[in-house]
């Protein structure tokens, strides 16, 4: 398990981790600022009721955590 598998799953209790073979080609043609990049925001009270949730961005794809069905 990686570096950020591990610290994602210690701030989320029960975390699943789906891994995705990723690799990037022809880097220097990107031509979208979102390309090759991965951003996962964590709130531990997300709708004001202190109920957690997550999302996770990867390049054009977002991930609600509470939508699939992860958090309860």
């Amino acid at each position: 398990m990686g570096q950020l598998s591990q610290t994602l799953t210690s701030l989320v209790p029960g975390l699943g981790v789906i891994y995705y073979n990723y690799i990037a080609t022809n880097v220097e043609h990107y031509m979208q600022n979102y390309q090759s990049k991965a951003l996962f925001e964590f709130n531990p009270n997300a709708d004001g009721s202190n109920n957690p949730n997550f999302r996770l961005w990867y390049e054009q794809t977002m991930v609600d955590g509470r939508i699939e069905g992860i958090i309860g």
